[in-house]
């Protein structure tokens, strides 16, 4: 499009004076480029719209060619579009519409020739194929339609470029398959016409562990001789315990047999009762009874720990309360409240120290044990 001069580029002084929305990264000023690279996404919703300042535009001679361009088929690519046209950009005039195709490339209509004294162009799109949100690479705002070879070409050189993409995907997405004999070439694929840069340095890297998929003897690791020894040795010694702990348990059995019998033929019977006497005397001896817990250091502890704050509540609580300036009727229900509990822990305090006095007068005179 190089040879058509286009009055809403921003090498011929268009500029973008504002835009519904816009993602991040993908401004509407993107579609005053002519790298079709650069795109203007929008946010979800619709409609959206994109006001272009062209009053500082080269090209203002007879402006009677609009259209725009979308490198992808998407649901979001533009459906119905609505061109205005203003001198001021505070009143609108309805200029044209157009249905968009659902594909990729160029889309340019006839329209009337624009004013003179247009300054300023609003696109209004709609609608989308069945995205809430919308995108445009680039518009359009021409003197001649172009032609069709050009705009073929461009389709063509398009599509041309989508089928190698594809193609491409398709041959990374094949499975390879190859026997074990041949796992050496699995770097030797056929290299896809477009592909990643990531795929440029596959060879030198498969090249470096090609031999970790060969079958051969220096892939593995055997265990030696002596290790293969040492481990036969270990299980007949293995073997050697277990018959060792079987005649153990066999002797066990014997002499239980032997001692049950000569309980029964009671021919043994004060020796039987001699043992357990001595045994039960021996668990007597060292049995330890439990001991009761050493409640007065808890006491002496809560003991000081309570003074110390009946002295912190008096000396300071207390005096801090009093300094305290009220502001709202909330913060002064809060501070006497406060000074009601303390007087009341107070009071207690003083009927609890007044009823262990009596406690210690009754077990003074033996009242109370």
């Amino acid at each position: 499009m190089s040879n058509y001069i286009n009055a809403l580029d921003e090498s011929n002084g268009a500029s973008i004076l504002h835009c519904s929305s816009e993602a991040k990264g993908c401004s509407a000023a993107n579609i005053l480029n002519s790298n079709e690279k650069r795109l203007w996404l929008t946010s979800s919703g619709l409609p959206q719209e994109a006001i272009i300042n062209i009053s500082n535009s080269k090209s203002q001679l007879n402006l009677s060619v609009f259209g725009w361009y979308c490198w992808h088929s998407y649901k979001s690519n533009p459906c119905q579009i609505e061109l205005y046209t203003s001198s001021e950009s505070n009143s609108w005039t309805k200029w044209a519409s157009f249905q968009g195709k659902p594909r990729s490339g160029y889309n340019f209509y006839q329209i009337d020739p624009i004013l003179p004294s247009t300054n300023y162009i609003k696109i209004l799109i709609l609608s989308t194929h069945g995205a809430s949100n919308t995108y445009i690479n680039q518009v359009f705002l021409l003197e001649t339609m172009p032609s069709p070879d050009l705009l073929n070409n461009s389709r063509d050189s398009i599509d041309q470029y989508s089928a190698d993409i594809e193609k491409s995907v398709d041959k990374l997405s094949t499975p390879l398959r190859f026997s074990p004999d041949e796992g050496s070439r699995i770097s030797n694929f056929p290299s896809p016409e477009f592909m990643p840069r990531q795929y440029e340095v596959k060879k030198e890297t498969t090249e470096k562990f090609k031999d970790m998929f060969q079958i051969k003897p220096s892939n593995y690791t055997l265990p030696k001789t002596n290790e293969i020894d040492k481990l036969k040795k270990e299980v007949e010694g293995w073997g050697n315990d277990i018959g060792n702990i079987q005649g153990m348990i066999l002797s066990l059995t014997e002499q239980i047999d032997r001692l049950q019998n000569a309980v029964e033929n009671k021919t043994c019977g004060q020796m039987v009762k001699e043992i357990k006497q001595s045994v039960m005397s021996s668990v007597s001896k060292n049995t330890i009874s439990p001991r009761e817990p050493d409640y007065s250091i808890i006491a002496q502890c809560e003991e000081i720990f309570n003074r110390y704050m009946d002295r912190w509540e008096e000396q300071v609580l207390r005096k801090d309360l009093a300094k305290v300036r009220i502001g709202s009727c909330e913060n002064t229900l809060v501070v006497q409240e406060l000074i009601s509990k303390l007087d009341e822990k107070l009071k207690y305090k003083d009927k609890l120290l007044k009823k262990k006095e009596m406690l210690q007068e009754l077990k003074r005179m033996k009242f109370y044990k």
